[in-house]
């Protein structure tokens, strides 16, 4: 019997397919029972050795009708969430210098970085149609999804104006983000009319700006949607819109449990919130300190 989720292993070489035409791409049920954690409180420190071994993570909540989003440190061996003062125009998601634009309405798409443009042209001059901006998946490359010739594909576009192909997409594939240099991307089931809202069986998959295609990790629940995935190597948190957590960690069994995740740690523990509360999950261990200031969004460590 598989197990729910499987290892990331990358699947080395490059592909231009769809990935499930792939024979290459396993394929992962979420079908048995993955394993129960064990809650326990994170142990406090006293002030000296708190801040000899300090992990200081901050914690940002959007306040769009503000000039700011509000931000809190949280110091975890102290045990200590306190707010603290944000720049102004601080944003939990930064205004991104990346755009499209075209000139009329028959123009060409051009994707703008700062000063630079790539015009949107395959190599035989086709122009790609109806863009749509995924994110920056490197410092150097941005994501997007276009048509071309009634094909759907995801574009790497270099800033110094080269572009190509990644993958083919179906129409029930959708970006979800990029995170930790790869492309993240949803597969649901096929829509069975407007009336309908999209449900499960889901899947997701990834490919970075090599054309690397990640293992597939299938949900085969219909009564919940995969919407978000946290990742940071081969470790992947994937969380539904019911806040239902899945998550594989290196070498360990994976995890089932409540909450909403917001961060990998360097030391590959995983950051989320759990029942109101701020937890580490390690292994299979899930250390759980001070109550969540509500409405968190994001969260990353603070390097002194």
């Amino acid at each position: 019997m598989p197990r729910p989720f499987q290892r990331s292993s990358f699947i080395h070489g490059k592909t231009l397919l769809y990935p499930l035409l792939m024979g290459t791409v396993a394929w992962f049920a979420l079908r048995s029972i993955p394993a129960q954690v064990v809650i326990q409180p994170i142990p406090t420190s006293s002030t000296a050795q708190a801040q000899a071994s300090s992990t200081t993570l901050v914690l940002v909540r959007p306040s769009p009708n503000q000039d700011r989003d509000e931000r809190f440190l949280y110091r975890v061996e102290a045990g200590v969430v306190a707010s603290t003062s944000s720049v102004v125009g601080f944003r939990a998601e930064p205004a991104s210098t990346t755009q499209l634009t075209r000139r009329g309405e028959d123009g060409v798409w051009m994707l703008i970085h700062r000063e630079e443009s790539v015009v949107l042209r395959d190599e035989r001059g086709t122009a790609y149609k109806d863009p749509l901006l995924v994110g920056n998946v490197t410092a150097n490359t941005t994501a997007l999804i276009a048509t071309i010739s009634d094909r759907r594909v995801l574009l790497a576009v270099a800033h110094n104006g080269s572009l190509h192909e990644l993958a083919r997409l179906s129409d029930q594939t959708s970006a979800l983000g990029t995170e930790d240099g790869r492309v993240w991307f949803l597969e649901r089931a096929p829509q069975e009319g407007i009336e309908v809202p999209p449900h499960g069986p889901s899947a997701v998959w990834s490919i970075d700006t090599m054309g690397v295609t990640s293992t597939r990790i299938e949900d085969a629940r219909t009564d919940r949607l995969i919407g978000r995935v946290v990742a940071l190597g081969p470790r992947v948190a994937l969380e539904t819109d019911q806040q239902d957590l899945r998550v594989f960690q290196e070498h360990s069994q994976e995890v089932a449990l409540s909450g909403h995740a917001l961060a990998w740690l360097p030391d590959h523990r995983l950051f989320l919130v759990h029942e109101g509360l701020l937890c580490l999950l390690d292994d299979q261990t899930l250390f759980c300190g001070p109550a969540a200031p509500k409405g968190i969004t994001k969260a990353f460590l603070l390097h002194s």
